[in-house]
């Protein structure tokens, strides 16, 4: 093959194309072409001005190689912006995406697109390529209108798990539609949003994936406790399943579903999102991270399981992850407490009283004592903070509750003034009602009566209210 140096020196000056050092560099490229590429080459006419990309990509010897150069040259001419990302552009001379059969209708379509970059990060997908339907899906991407939702059309359409789905196509066109402050990029973690769903193997194997797809496109407080119930294995098996997914996808405020969640699965952990917000009641200072949900269990064991899935979402945000915990406090549910402890909780509007009370309710040993509706209903009618804190010391002291003097000292604690008393007798307080030879002395209720020295008819009064008490 004769081969004329000069020409393509004339061709090179014409692209301002300045790839060689030297003319020796230049002579030994020029060598190694074949036929075709050097006739390529030659017929090269269109208008430099036309090129929006890094000239050099015209001697590229994959796309030289081929009979339809120049009309190659052209397609890709029609495609803007690509000098701005010249590695990325180089991409549409990548050997796999110039042999695919539809080379020609993706320029098309690629040129059309409002973010070539994801286009471009396509077509060097061989799961993309290979994919008989990628027309259909480059048709849906290019219809993106905004960075995020093609970002997301795109990883759906090289995902593995989506492309063997049945779903995929259906799915592609949901994210589309969604609303693109809903979905999530790809590095955005923990998982919560419609996009990431579409991927989900597990959620792409549940008969129930269209319906999830449609509930997670909207835009509800609960979506991301919704995301974690979706593709949970374990919920999806269960035969509440629909159920459970209904009554979250109504709740009203990110609390509630948070609390809803957790009677549903009772996680042994704080699901990821809980790590970042909501887990703390900065009123009380509780962590609700720090509830043993070891003594829990999941909702669906209690006969009224859709009553109180209800109940809820009807809760105060600052109340309702207390009520869900108790709801799934074993104890409390064995011992058969729980519906009526729960009816009472409710009616009290003190938050400080509804703290004491949850800890009293969710206590075993409280539980299991015969005081224990008498102990809740005399700390919730104590107002004084300090009186209060100590009479859930002594109802959930196991010494206390053990001993026969427990009505008296629980009475004796809310007729008192603490204020008053000194140090001594604090202690000497502590030792006859928190340790077990103190609890059952049997010299106990005479040994506090002349501790504060009180009157024979506050004795009396003292006496009397405890007679009314058993009448409870």
């Amino acid at each position: 093959m004769k081969v004329d140096e000069k020409l393509i020196k004339d061709i090179l000056s014409k692209y301002k194309i300045t790839k060689f050092k030297n003319d020796k560099e230049l002579s030994k490229w020029i060598n190694q072409l074949n036929e075709t590429q050097y006739n390529n080459l030659l017929k090269l006419s269109i208008d430099p001005e036309e090129l929006d990309f890094d000239h050099n990509l015209l001697l590229n010897l994959e796309l030289l190689n081929y009979k339809d150069y120049d009309f190659r040259v052209l397609g890709m001419s029609k495609i803007k912006g690509g000098k701005e990302i010249p590695h990325l552009f180089k991409r549409l001379c990548n050997p796999t995406f110039l042999k695919n059969k539809h080379y020609f209708l993706d320029l098309v379509l690629i040129a059309k697109s409002k973010f070539l970059s994801h286009c471009l990060y396509l077509i060097n997908n061989e799961e993309f390529l290979n994919n008989p339907n990628h027309i259909d899906d480059l048709n849906i991407i290019i219809k993106a209108q905004d960075e995020l939702t093609s970002q997301a059309l795109c990883d759906i359409a090289i995902n593995k798990n989506s492309l063997k789905s049945s779903h995929h196509k259906k799915d592609m066109q949901t994210v589309l539609n969604s609303n693109s402050k809903l979905l999530q990029k790809s590095n955005q973690y923990p998982h919560c949003s419609v996009n990431n769903l579409a991927t989900n193997k597990i959620s792409l194997e549940d008969e129930y994936h269209q319906e999830n797809m449609q509930l997670l496109s909207s835009d509800k407080p609960s979506r991301e406790y919704l995301y974690l119930l979706m593709t949970n294995k374990n919920v999806i098996k269960s035969s509440n399943y629909r159920r459970e997914v209904s009554r979250l996808s109504k709740a009203k405020t990110k609390a509630k579903a948070r609390a809803i969640y957790y009677y549903i699965t009772n996680p042994q952990e704080p699901t990821s999102f809980d790590f970042f917000d909501g887990m703390i009641d900065k009123d009380n200072n509780i962590d609700y991270t720090s509830f043993n949900r070891r003594d829990c269990i999941k909702g669906c064991q209690n006969e009224r399981y859709n009553f109180y899935l209800k109940l809820l979402n009807e809760i105060d945000d600052s109340y309702v992850m207390y009520i869900s915990y108790l709801l799934s406090n074993k104890h409390l549910y064995i011992t058969g407490r729980l519906d009526q402890d729960i009816k009472f909780l409710l009616k009290i509007t003190n938050k400080e009283i509804f703290v004491d009370l949850f800890e009293l309710m969710k206590n075993e040993q409280s539980l299991i004592s015969l005081y224990h509706e008498q102990d809740v209903l005399l700390i919730s009618r104590t107002e004084d903070s300090k009186k209060r804190k100590l009479l859930l010391k002594l109802a959930t002291n196991e010494n206390n509750l053990s001993s026969i003097n427990h009505q008296y000292d629980m009475l004796f604690v809310s007729s008192i003034n603490l204020e008053e008393l000194s140090e001594e007798k604090l202690n000497k307080l502590y030792y006859y009602m928190f340790t077990s030879k103190g609890a059952n002395h049997k010299k106990h209720i005479e040994i506090l009566e002349n501790l504060l020295q009180e009157k024979e008819e506050k004795k009396n009064s003292l006496l009397k209210r405890l007679l009314n008490l058993n009448s409870i």
